[in-house]
């Protein structure tokens, strides 16, 4: 029992020494985690400055598209204005054709009607119409 009197006695002692020693660690890891941090900091800093200026650049070259398909697309719209406009024009070509056809036909049929007319008068068989 004496022995285990001895270490009884140490024991605050033994937990006193190991408190002191974690402190002592704690203190020690709090002087240097901010230059570990800093360091690791240091490098994301970096690193986020190379994303930013791959994000810039991929910004700079989407604008640049986006102006190149904005002169495209104007582009394409004069070309459509245009387009239009000549097919306006040629319908209204293509109407005035056909209402010159269809005077035509009239026409020609009131003179097959008076050449018919004429040939039943002075006894002759009448044309055939097509």
């Amino acid at each position: 029992m004496a022995q285990s009197d001895r270490f009884a006695s140490q024991r605050p002692r033994f937990c006193r020494s190991a408190l002191l020693l974690a402190a002592g660690l704690c203190l020690a890891l709090s002087c240097i985690a901010p230059f570990v941090a800093r360091a690791e900091d240091d490098i994301s800093r970096e690193e986020a400055r190379q994303k930013l200026d791959s994000s810039e650049q991929q910004l700079k070259s989407s604008r640049a598209q986006e102006q190149g398909l904005a002169q495209d697309v104007a582009t394409l719209d004069a070309e459509r204005a245009r387009l239009n406009s000549e097919l306006i024009e040629a319908s209204k070509r293509v109407q005035a054709s056909e209402a010159k056809l269809s005077a035509t036909e009239t026409k020609l049929a009131d003179l097959t009607d008076q050449v018919d007319v004429i040939r039943t008068s002075s006894g002759r068989k009448p044309s055939s119409r097509c």
